[in-house]
């Protein structure tokens, strides 16, 4: 039936309000409203543009069945184009997507992108000054800052401007909020934009749809009625992860790279082990062995160095397993030297940037080695079997954990546009002067597709921990991936790792299990003076947003660290040189190995820009952090509530002294600067 006026749809508990003649829709649960929505499609044929409401003259029809749903469709010469939105019983969330069908006869249609949700903001709190409502965002990549700040005025130190591209995020005054999020795995290039004014969620397509074809965007959730961190943890179980946050402690292990870096050789590995078999308490908790960059002569033909592991890479996971672990090797899929085989060959493989291979360190004036790599296109056939054999050839070797580096750098300057003021490589680039082989297949899917090929070169029993991935292509196929930047000794790292921790927590065991960087406790106070890596006095002055910058951690800073990779439920991967641990160092490993693993906590000040007061819980068991990040010391008053039910018997353990703690003095906490306490009880 063709509407020429509102009518109103009851979907669970959703109600929306379609006005077909202005093309506006509004959706109202418990009580909020989000009003004035418009949906748009974008798209070319040949030379001439089209832009589409999905709402204005729509044909709506609504449907019943165990879901209730409406959808509105739209036809023209070319295209029929239907937004759904679909509601389930007991569920909070309201789901979104768009098929469109290409019906003309004549050339393709260039899909540029759909609009599902493009809305003011204005009347979401309609009695809260803007001043007062916080965004949060998600990012798309695991680089990417994710955080808070407000919608307007005045930002904190750690607070994120408006305007990010998210792959969720949202709005939100106290419990009040608005939260938006994709359904995992994704193909095409979903964001939730956030500014001062409008929420827009958008799917970038960028492929050709042709006379007779179907395609659907990914499918995008929306929640009115719960606060954002429940909301989020809610959607975390729509997911389809490969393993739960309880299994994240099964997968602890040693890296080589943050003490040898590129320096890694088959005797430091012997080394390592055996220090680790020499400590019955740490070898009964570590399963991996991983070497990491250093072992190879060249990016992109991957084979050993022969001066560093003479009886090469398969004589070395042998010997890993059978002291009695798994065999980890470090590897890069898209890297590829200029003077490598693939390229040799085939030089149309690299990503092209302004006619050449895509070499952003080589742009920013890097020498050899770095200046002589490239990225890979992903969207090229040819990169895709080279992904698939390279992988092949290190499972034959014997090796059965896959540490895979640089996911999302081939397409980074083109996927995520809002870098370009966030780091100093993507500063200089222009996403326009890009070319792929076959960018018409979707760059997300071609890059999907790679991600398929490695899991089926190493086969379902092996572990794969993706770097700098994408959470849209690595969903359900990698069983963990970084969530952070790179730690270092340094306080500074410290704290941007603990943003990416806290604010990446909701994909811990229900994307894939969290991998906060690695367990390092290297200082002046926990390490063998002879085998500290670090100046003492640190290489460069402190400044608190610099990192590697500082003097090395101190004993409450390692502590710091490791309460903060205990919070995190994820996984535990030592990159120490062993022997160098000092009393304090072993005691921190060993309380942090004790406690390891299982859900990430949440935070209970999670309106602060970096919350200090996160919650575990664990079956019974409860920890409870509370971590002052700031320059100068700070007075906490943790207070029992509905959210952080205290003992009854008024006693928690300290984790760090051992001492017994009555909850008053919790009350009145002055914490210094730098440190945090870690809190333990467990429910009667």
């Amino acid at each position: 039936m063709q509407l020429t006026t509102t009518q109103s749809y009851k979907l669970h508990d959703f109600l929306l309000v379609i006005d077909t003649a202005r093309g506006v829709l509004s959706i109202t649960s418990s009580g909020r409203t989000l009003d004035n929505i418009e949906a748009n499609v974008s798209y070319h044929q040949g030379d001439e543009v089209h832009r589409l409401s999905l709402i204005r003259n729509a044909m709506v029809s609504s449907m019943t069945s165990g879901d209730t749903g409406l959808s509105c469709r739209i036809i023209t010469e070319e295209l029929t184009a239907r937004l759904e939105f679909i509601a389930r019983e007991h569920d909070q969330f309201l789901e979104c997507r768009c098929e469109l069908h290409a019906i003309g006869t004549r050339a393709d249609l260039l899909i540029d992108a759909v609009e599902l949700l493009d809305a003011p903001i204005a009347g979401l709190f309609p009695d809260v000054p803007p001043t007062e409502v916080r965004f949060r965002g998600q990012t798309i990549d695991v680089w990417s800052q994710p955080g808070t700040g407000p919608l307007a005025g005045v930002r904190q130190e750690d607070d994120l401007a408006p305007g990010g591209y998210y792959l969720a995020g949202g709005l939100y005054h106290g419990d009040d909020a608005l939260t938006l999020s994709y359904l995992l795995p994704c193909q095409w290039i979903d964001s939730v934009v956030i500014t001062d004014g409008r929420v827009l969620a958008k799917a970038r397509l960028d492929t050709s749809l042709s006379p007779k074809d179907t395609l659907y965007t990914d499918r995008l959730f929306l929640n009115l009625s719960q606060p954002m961190p429940l909301a989020l943890a809610d959607f975390g179980a729509k997911q389809k992860p490969r393993h739960t946050a309880a299994e994240s402690a099964d997968h602890s292990g040693w890296n080589s790279w943050d003490y040898y870096h590129l320096e890694i050789t088959q005797q430091q590995v012997r080394e390592n082990l055996t220090a680790i078999n020499a400590l019955p308490w740490l070898r009964d908790q570590l399963r991996y062995i991983i070497i990491d960059d250093g072992w190879e002569t060249m990016v992109g033909d991957w084979e050993p160095d022969t001066l560093k592991f003479p009886q090469g890479m398969s004589a070395m996971a042998t010997e890993i397993h059978d002291a009695g672990f798994v065999p980890g090797i470090w590897s890069a899929p898209f890297f590829a030297d200029t003077h490598c085989d693939i390229l040799q060959r085939h030089p149309e493989c690299a990503v092209q940037y302004r006619g050449e291979p895509y070499s952003p360190y080589k742009i920013i004036g890097c020498d050899p080695p770095w200046g002589d790599r490239c990225y890979l296109d992903p969207t090229h056939p040819r990169v895709q079997e080279h992904v698939y054999q390279l992988y092949r050839k290190l499972y034959r070797w014997g090796f059965r954990y896959f540490k895979t580096d640089f996911l999302s750098d081939p397409l980074r300057a083109v996927v995520s546009p809002e870098l370009s003021a966030q780091d100093a490589i993507m500063s200089t680039l222009k996403s326009e002067d890009f070319t792929f082989y076959d960018a018409g297949m979707g760059l997300l899917r071609a890059h999907r597709a790679c991600m398929h090929a490695i899991r089926a070169a190493i086969g379902e029993e092996s572990f794969w921990l993706g770097c700098g991935s994408y959470i849209a292509t690595g969903a359900e196929l990698m069983d963990a991936s970084r969530i952070s930047s790179d730690i270092a000794a340094h306080y500074p790292n410290l704290l941007q790792c603990a943003r990416g921790m806290i604010f990446n927590a909701p994909l811990h065991g229900a994307i894939w299990l969290n991998d906060p960087d690695f367990a390092i406790f290297r200082g002046t106070e926990t390490y063998d003076p002879a085998m500290l890596d670090i100046p003492i006095e640190g290489t460069k002055p402190y400044k608190r947003k610099e990192g590697n910058s500082g003097r090395p951690f101190s004993v409450h800073e390692a502590r710091l660290w490791a309460t903060t990779l205990i919070l995190s439920g994820g996984l535990i991967t030592l990159s120490d040189r062993i022997n160098g641990w000092n009393a304090h160092g072993q005691e921190i490993v060993k309380t942090l190995l004790a406690y390891a693993g299982g859900r990430a906590a949440i935070p209970l000040d999670y309106q602060h820009p970096l919350p200090g007061i996160l919650l575990k819980s664990d079956g019974p068991r409860r920890l409870l952090g509370v971590i002052n990040w700031s320059e100068t010391p700070q007075t906490f008053h943790i207070i029992p509530s509905a959210s952080l039910p205290l003992p009854t018997n008024g006693m928690l353990r300290n984790l760090w002294t051992g001492a017994m703690v009555d909850v008053k003095e919790l009350q009145h906490m002055l914490i210094p600067a730098h440190d945090g306490e870690l809190f333990a009880w467990e429910l009667v």
